[in-house]
Formats: structure tokens, C-alpha cells, sequence
């Protein structure tokens, strides 16, 4: 089938609202700042930029403090808290047994994102992955979809569309021109969204056109 579906990866793939929240708690502290449970979770649907900017971290404690979400990615804390939603993984065997090809676009860093995938058995899954670490500009600039989308032919790119689920991530399709899904987990958080809107990724893929019987 000549379709691209690409994911972001937290809060959409897999649940890490609460490794995000030990993250930025240990991270602030780094630079001496504290940080709530409920800043965290506003913290995590945002750039990083944007969260640096917001929290006010000093001047001179910018490079600590993104040295300090980098080394905390990974830390055992984080990562036994962090988990597939139940529907990932037969969301993305439905692409699979259509053949259609997946793609990886995340404010993370790659090397994270594929060491989850790879630890829950999930890497084999997806053809191009594009984080933080790769893209100058991240969501919602639309570099870091279109950087994804160069893993393709051109013929298919007009094919391709977007689940997230953060309004930075329709905003980083839309500015792409790509057909996009928000994610909504919680009832009622993006109440105004005018677009395409699923609670899960089976959900999803359907408002796509994408079904088992496909």
C-alpha cells in the first residue's frame, strides 16, 4: 500500500509521562531548581527551548541543565516507569502486515527512542527515525518531518501522514502539508482541536483509512 505513517514517539507510542516527570525533577535539581509533577507534565508536550525559556533557567545553567536531561534519559528510574500504550504494538503489527512503512519523528534523542523500541522488541518496525539530536530546528518547524520523510521516494511522500499527540505536532504536520491525528488521552484535553482526534492508535489509523481489512 503506498502509505507512510510516521509517530511521535512520548505519549503516543509509549506512555513516559511519568519517566518524563523523574527526568525533569532530577534535571532542575542540577541546576538548582525545583520542578512539580504538574510542571513536568506541562514541560513534556513542549520543546525543550520552550521549556528552558518558560522555567527561566539561568543564562549560564542552560548548558548544564540540557547536559543533565541527556544523561537522565536513560537512568534505571526512568526506564522502568516507561512502557508501550496497550494498543501500540498491534497498531504498528496492523502497518506491518500492510506493509506500510513506519517512521520515528520525537523531541527525544534517536539513540533513546531505539533503545526502547529495541528493549520491548519494536525497532524492526520503523524504516527512519528523526529526534532532537539530528534536526537544528525541532517540532513545530516542519524540518524534523521532512527530514524523515527523505528515507522515502518522492512519489510516496505526498502519501505520508502524522500521528502526536501534542498540538506542536499538528502544527509541525501541518506546516509539512501532511494529514495528521491528535492523540487524546485524557478526555477533554484538547477540547477546541478542530482536526482529526483519536483516544488511541487504533482509533487513529481508522480516521486514516487504515483497517485490519484494509
Amino acid at each position: 500500500m503506498d502509505r507512510i505513517v510516521i509517530f511521535d514517539f512520548d505519549g503516543t507510542l509509549f506512555d513516559t509521562a511519568d519517566a518524563m516527570v523523574v527526568i525533569f525533577r532530577k534535571s532542575f535539581q542540577e541546576v538548582g531548581m525545583g520542578c512539580t509533577e504538574e510542571e513536568a507534565r506541562h514541560y513534556m508536550h513542549q520543546s525543550l527551548q520552550e521549556t528552558i525559556v518558560e522555567s527561566g533557567v539561568p543564562q549560564e545553567s542552560i548548558n548544564r541543565y540540557v547536559e543533565a536531561i541527556l544523561k537522565y534519559l536513560d537512568c534505571p528510574e526512568a526506564n522502568f516507569v516507561t512502557r508501550p500504550f496497550p494498543e501500540t504494538r498491534e497498531a504498528l503489527s496492523l502497518l506491518e502486515g500492510l506493509d506500510i512503512p513506519m517512521g520515528v519523528v520525537t523531541g527525544n534523542t534517536v539513540p533513546h527512542v531505539k533503545g526502547i523500541l529495541s528493549a520491548n522488541g519494536m525497532e524492526r518496525y520503523f524504516v527512519s527515525y528523526v529526534g532532537s539530536d539530528v534536526c537544528e530546528a525541532h517540532k513545530p518547524d516542519p524540518e524534523p518531518l521532512l527530514k524523515c520523510l527523505e528515507a522515502w521516494p518522492e512519489e510516496l511522500r505526498a502519501k505520508a501522514c502524522y500521528i502526536g499527540d501534542s498540538l506542536q505536532d499538528m502544527e509541525c504536520a501541518a506546516r509539512a502539508s501532511l494529514p495528521s491525528v491528535l492523540i487524546e488521552r485524557t478526555p477533554g484535553e484538547y477540547e477546541g482541536y478542530q482536526g482529526l482526534k483519536a483516544t488511541n492508535l487504533i482509533d487513529a489509523l481508522s480516521l486514516l483509512g487504515i483497517h485490519a481489512n484494509s
